[in-house]
């Protein structure tokens, strides 16, 4: 990808930016259904930008200000976000499955509609963020801070128990494994151990009682009841 033929193009200037080397200014940029898919934009000016339906699938967008950019419907497959600003960013129906989110600000952003599957959202800012119809099933959100967050219907996120856990219709991470509903209702005491330990199995009652509550009560395996 030749992203200063872009720039050209849309008659954006390049500045430089210390040792990480040039960085283009795309402040208020018009890049609308652009390809800038695998091109380097860490760190990047992209403030107001209008990036609605433009592919930045595999972009290192790294430290990149987004804030207030406009990216409904753009195709964010396997982007690096890692620790990018995008406060008040509009997302809504984003393809964002694989991002890397960690560390990054999204407080007040719209995120509604977006399929976030497998994205890592670690210690993300979305306090204040709309999720509303985000699809969040193996997500990493863990430590991530969601207060005021607007969540899609049938999505839990509980972080005071023993491990984090994240219900997302119906698939359950706890840590950061997921299974279905009915997998961990009839997992077996070796399934357990080996999915995570020994000691996991004086947390596994609680977590079905959890379950039950959430997600309405169940069978549970013959060997917990004996």
């Amino acid at each position: 990808m030749d992203l200063n033929k872009i720039l050209e193009q849309h008659e954006i200037w390049i500045y430089s930016c210390g040792e990480d080397g040039e960085r283009a200014n795309l402040r208020g940029a018009n890049l609308s259904y652009t390809n800038l898919s695998c091109a380097d934009m860490s760190y990047s000016d992209l403030r107001d930008a209008k990036l609605k339906n433009a592919d930045m699938s595999v972009a290192d967008m790294r430290g990149a200000d987004m804030r207030g950019a406009s990216l409904s419907n753009a195709d964010l497959e396997c982007t690096n976000l890692r620790g990018a600003s995008l406060s008040n960013a509009n997302l809504r129906g984003a393809y964002m499955k694989g991002v890397d989110l960690r560390f990054a600000y999204l407080r007040d952003a719209s995120l509604r509609d977006t399929d976030l599957k497998h994205a890592v959202l670690i210690e993300a800012d979305l306090r204040g963020a709309d999720l509303r119809g985000a699809d969040l099933r193996w997500a990493e959100l863990e430590r991530a801070d969601m207060r005021d967050t607007d969540l899609p219907e049938s999505t839990f996120i509980i972080s005071d128990e023993k491990y984090f856990i994240s219900i997302c219709r119906d698939y359950i991470c706890v840590g950061y494994k997921w299974h279905s509903v009915s997998e961990w209702r009839q997992f077996s005491q070796q399934d357990i151990e080996k999915i995570y330990n020994i000691n996991f199995l004086k947390f596994y009652p609680r977590l079905l009682d959890i379950i039950d509550f959430y997600c309405g009560r169940g069978d549970r395996p013959k060997w917990l009841k004996k």
